[in-house]
């Protein structure tokens, strides 16, 4: 048979191109307190064989899942740029990470009438934080406030909405009844409606009328070792006389009917 001569075979062989990559990604947490740990994860799609990361922080990272940790307080942008043999793309999420701070709490404290006597109470203010906050008193009790103590030593938890956490340690002084008998002070009538007098054996300094937050409510002016005080202004309930006398503190129940 006749052969031919000179031909051959042809194959076309056709390489098939990579698509450009499609970032994608999310986080974990999405918000805490200073110091937070998040760990990022890459999503994206068409096998990219690059990452970079900008936490927002003026850090970034070319690992493809980082663990990247918040130290400062605030609102971050995340973004993370993927690359393949066929392009680049990014994908940027605003304000993904939150970074709440430590909130601050101040105690105010009124002494209890007696070192056996519980009628000491407390109230907090909170600065600082993210709302709603969830209060805790070593009593078991919560809100933001506390009545019916004893003398001595408590504490206050507080977290936020985030996660921050602060304890603060606070102590309920009490008025000896030593330095009560040498006041020598009376506070009548009590319960009060419209007026109360005070007599005492010694300078008043200092005279006011807080509520159970620690709230003072009434300035008291103090003219005489004898004088009436108008509280016909006050709501119903309990309040607190303080009295400084003589470099001596003086606290006594006051019931306003």
């Amino acid at each position: 048979m006749p052969t031919d001569v000179g031909l051959s075979d042809c194959i076309e062989v056709t390489q098939e191109q990579i698509p450009a990559p499609v970032a994608n990604f999310t986080a974990n947490p999405l918000s805490g307190c200073q110091t937070l740990t998040v760990n990022f994860t890459d999503l994206s799609s068409n096998s990219p064989v690059s990452w970079l990361w900008n936490f927002g922080d003026g850090t970034n990272s070319t690992e493809q899942n980082p663990v990247h940790i918040y130290s400062q307080p605030g609102i971050y942008t995340v973004s993370l740029q993927v690359s393949n043999a066929s392009g680049t793309d990014t994908k940027i999420v605003e304000d993904m990470i939150y970074i709440g701070s430590t909130p601050v709490v101040e105690v105010n404290t009124i002494a209890a009438s007696g070192s056996d006597v519980a009628d000491g109470s407390a109230s907090i203010e909170i600065i600082g934080g993210t709302q709603p906050f969830t209060i805790s008193w070593s009593t078991g009790d919560n809100g933001e406030s506390i009545s019916g103590l004893l003398p001595g030593n408590y504490s206050v938890l507080v977290i936020d909405a985030v996660g921050c956490i602060v304890t603060t340690p606070f102590v309920i002084q009490f008025v000896s009844a030593i330095n009560q008998s040498e006041l020598a002070v009376k506070v009548y009538p009590n319960p009060a409606n419209n007026h109360i007098t005070i007599e005492t054996s010694g300078l008043v300094e200092t005279a006011s009328l807080v509520n159970t937050l620690g709230q003072k409510v009434l300035e008291i002016v103090p003219q005489s070792e004898r004088f009436e005080v108008n509280i016909s202004g006050l709501s119903e309930g309990v309040y607190f006389l303080k009295l400084s006398i003589n470099g001596n503190e003086y606290v006594a129940k006051l019931i306003k009917k």
